[in-house]
């Protein structure tokens, strides 16, 4: 990649500053064909960074999510055997309580085919030693279940509508409910905001303080971040026009920046999102298997986002430019 200039860092995915002032780069032009959209990329990186202890979550915890079906999730026990999901667009959860998870190394040398057919045919996955299929839908009476449990909340369910205003904003609004309800030790929600009107200051909204950090692999364009919450109480002022600038400086600038690193795999060159997913993939592989050395975890690195890209389109979409 030859466009931005030269990190020699890997990007660490950064806390949002919301109160830059945009103005000062606001002229920066896009250019088409540097950044990529690969959302089901994002969803399955995503489960290996969850909110961790260093952000106000103890290592002991369940990990309870609420997530649309997809290719990859019969994956997710390659991370954590200890995993909740709730799937209230499909009306389908799995759900594994079992017992406090305590991080277990992975076998990162196992075969994908040795698992591969625990898959269902519609991409979701089937019951396993890890996971458990409960055929309800997700409401406040299923979560009392794990009310003022110790556990880690995801929230990153999705629908056909996903992008619509009226949906981000129910969606902004349930999550917000669900956590409330469940006081859990740290949660990760979707966080978005609505295009800031042409008059005035554009608009703004109060929601929670949580941390907002970029993300990897999103929509050219896009605007939707992560958030970690340890504090459902904080509020904040959100501007949504600054939002937006802030958003725009980051797809047009940090993502097309040259970031240094030392990984050879299949399409992983310089950039924001691919260097932002060998920095996550290589933390949790140095975490789950502190033995091994700097070679090791980058061959381990290269491997692992190989086999994403073959578990969540079958090969057919890689990060190869071809």
């Amino acid at each position: 990649m030859e466009t931005g200039e030269q990190h020699d860092k890997l990007p660490v995915p950064q806390p949002l500053d919301l109160f830059d002032d945009p103005r000062d780069w606001v002229e920066e032009k896009a250019t088409d064909g540097t950044v990529t959209w690969f959302n089901p990329r994002f969803m399955l990186v995503s489960l290996v960074r969850p909110p961790s202890h260093k952000e106000g979550a103890s290592p002991f915890c369940h990990w309870f999510s609420i997530e649309a079906p997809g290719k990859g999730r019969g994956y997710v026990h390659k991370f954590t055997r200890e995993v909740i999901y709730r799937d209230i667009t499909q009306e389908r959860s799995i759900h594994v309580p079992d017992k406090l998870p305590v991080p277990h190394p992975l076998d990162l040398f196992d075969d994908p085919r040795d698992w591969v057919e625990e898959k269902a045919p519609d991409g979701t996955c089937e019951a396993t030693r890890q996971i458990e299929l409960r055929p309800k839908a997700f409401d406040l009476d299923e979560a009392e279940e794990f009310r003022n449990m110790n556990i880690l909340f995801m929230c990153s369910f999705r629908s056909a509508t996903d992008h619509s205003d009226n949906h981000l904003a129910e969606t902004m609004r349930l999550q917000e409910k669900w956590m409330n309800f469940l006081r859990p030790a740290a949660s990760r929600l979707r966080f978005f905001l609505p295009w800031p009107s042409k008059r005035g200051e554009g608009g703004a909204t109060e929601y929670i303080d949580g941390q907002l950090r970029f993300p990897l692999w999103g929509i050219n364009t896009g605007t939707e971040c992560t958030m970690f919450v340890t504090d459902p109480e904080a509020r904040r002022t959100f501007s949504f026009r600054d939002f937006e600038g802030l958003m725009f400086h980051h797809n047009v600038i940090t993502r097309t920046t040259y970031y240094e690193h030392s990984v050879q795999g299949e399409g992983l060159d310089h950039c924001y999102d691919c260097s932002a997913e060998i920095f996550i993939l290589s933390q949790w592989i140095r975490s789950a298997n502190p033995g091994l050395d700097e070679e090791e975890v980058r061959r381990e690195v290269s491997k692992l986002s190989y086999d994403i890209s073959r578990i969540i389109s079958n090969g057919s979409r890689t990060l190869k430019v071809t």
